[in-house]
């Protein structure tokens, strides 16, 4: 939440990526140099993003309102969220990582 937050301020929300072709030929050097932009809210956390982490909260406190009625095990319960958590953490953090060390 805190890296989330850190990149909605409208100075860091956005990186340039340079991508350089240079073509040889015989007779001369051609280079092209474009530039496109990487947003954080746009390119690295979409909203569908988001959207996959509420579904995943819901789907969370539903099953714990099964648990605590007694249809399945609590201890089940706090194993599949953790798990769910994790996943959630770890495809954000990889899809945010080129975005966070991305050097101008």
């Amino acid at each position: 939440l805190t890296v989330d937050a850190f990149y909605q301020l409208p100075i860091l929300q956005c990186h340039h990526r340079y991508n350089i072709t240079t073509y040889n030929n015989d007779n001369d050097n051609d280079t092209t140099t474009t530039t496109t932009n990487i947003c954080w809210n746009e390119d690295v956390i979409t909203q569908l993003d988001l959207l996959y982490v509420l579904l995943s909260g819901l789907l969370v406190a539903f099953v714990f309102t099964l648990a605590f009625r007694g249809v399945l095990g609590v201890k089940k319960c706090y194993w599949g969220a953790a798990a769910v958590v994790h996943g959630i953490v770890f495809c954000l953090v990889g899809k945010a990582l080129p975005f966070v060390i991305m050097y101008e």
